[in-house]
């Protein structure tokens, strides 16, 4: 091979070289830059990428219902066959329907448990709360908040809420009330997805005890006056994208690995994993459904449905964007209260209820949950029933597991006065 054949051959080479390498740099700059462009998107649609941004609110001691809800779990004694006796109780919705044999064994139950239900009334009169969790503990899988005794302790309760209508003690019955609202908010305020759900599970307690409040013919208006000023105000629309932020910020710093996140042992569905930057635009993608109510976009509602019967590859952005339902439900639940109360209020007042809801401009507003009207009828013998129509059957559609509260809210007829 001649010199200049040598000497040209090398120049291509190196013109090759120097190709390539522009080539990959270009490759890296426009990944970056895409990595940049996602980066920029998710904190301006979502929150920030920082896991500090999403430690816990500061808290005085003294106005702080969480320290003393923390102390009522650590002091609650449940073995299993009183979780037995309380799950068994939880599928009888009237009291006066336990056997003398369930009522004696929960007297005992509620009385070797007194310590913890004191706590938690004193937490009750608390009116902000925070499990003081840092950045990196809003982070962690498994949250340092103690949510199954939490959870328990609604539980609890709600059954003892239950006891109280029939007994028509309706001091314990607000205070039940209260109590169920004070957990449930508690755990909404924080940053953990997984501690937000157990709040919603709590509010929902709530609201059934609200309902067997409002459905009891013998509830008065000691029982029910102001008792809507107990319903927790946390924006959930609100708490759902900064829980999805929190998740973000996570995944992006390294704190939370995704094989964690997406186990199938605890998802109880086999999912593929993503990488970062797929979860974090999967995140992205379902933000915006926390201000749009479920019922008015069947395609998603069909898709999450469908994904729902998936027993291996469930994508996961379905498997997240499904718990908006939850808090979009707890939205309705706490309108359709409100007007119950109101609704019960008035009859107790005037001695019948109203021809319409035209009295509560709250009640003429999109249902938050089915994006549909409110549905009311007064009855010829004097009751009434409130309700929002499709919203049980759109839960159950997209929600693993049935609502165990109806939507249609009975109101009886008011007593004759003497």
């Amino acid at each position: 091979m001649n010199r200049n054949r040598v000497l040209l051959l090398t120049r291509i080479g190196g013109v090759a070289a120097v190709i390539a390498l522009a080539v990959l740099l270009g490759v890296r700059v426009h990944a970056r830059s895409a990595e940049q462009s996602l980066e920029s998107a998710f904190r301006e649609q979502v929150g920030p990428l920082d896991p500090a941004a999403y430690a816990s609110a500061i808290v005085p001691d003294g106005e702080n219902a969480a320290i003393w809800l923390r102390s009522a779990a650590a002091a609650l004694t449940l073995p299993k066959a009183d979780k037995d006796l309380v799950g068994a109780l939880s599928w009888i919705s009237n009291a006066d329907a336990w056997t003398p044999d369930q009522r004696t064994a929960f007297d005992h139950l509620v009385s070797r448990n007194a310590p913890a239900l004191d706590l938690v009334e004193k937490a009750a009169a608390r009116p902000r709360s925070s499990y003081l969790l840092s950045g990196l503990e809003a982070a962690k899988i498994d949250t340092p908040i103690p949510l199954l005794d939490l959870i328990w302790l609604g539980r609890l309760i709600n059954e003892r809420a239950h006891v109280a209508i029939a007994a028509q003690d309706w001091a314990t019955y607000r205070l039940s009330v209260g109590e169920l609202a004070c957990v449930g908010a508690s755990l909404e305020r924080e940053s953990p997805l997984i501690a937000q759900l157990v709040g919603v599970a709590c509010e929902r307690m709530m609201a059934e005890a609200i309902l067997g409040g409002v459905h009891a013919p013998l509830a008065d208006r000691p029982a029910l006056d102001r008792l809507d000023i107990l319903i927790p105000d946390v924006d959930l629309a609100s708490a759902w994208k900064h829980a999805l932020g929190s998740l973000g910020a996570d995944v992006y710093s390294g704190s939370v690995d995704l094989h964690d996140l997406f186990d199938a042992a605890s998802t109880k569905v086999v999912m593929s994993v993503p990488t970062r930057e797929e979860y974090l635009r999967m995140v992205l993608g379902i933000a915006g459904l926390a201000v749009r109510p479920m019922g008015l976009d069947d395609a998603l509602a069909a898709r999450l449905e469908k994904s729902k019967q998936i027993e291996k590859g469930r994508p996961p952005g379905d498997y997240l964007a499904t718990s908006i339902v939850r808090y979009q439900s707890i939205l309705s639940l706490r309108r359709l209260a409100r007007l119950a109360i109101a609704l019960r209020l008035q009859a107790l007042e005037a001695g019948g209820y109203p021809d319409s809801l035209a009295a509560w401009p709250e009640a003429a507003a999109p249902d938050p949950f089915t994006g549909g009207a409110l549905a009311y009828e007064r009855r010829a013998d004097g009751s009434a029933v409130v309700s929002v129509p499709g919203a049980e059957n759109l839960f159950n559609r997209i929600n693993e597991l049935k609502s165990w509260i109806t939507y249609t809210w009975e109101l009886p007829a008011p007593r004759p006065s003497h």
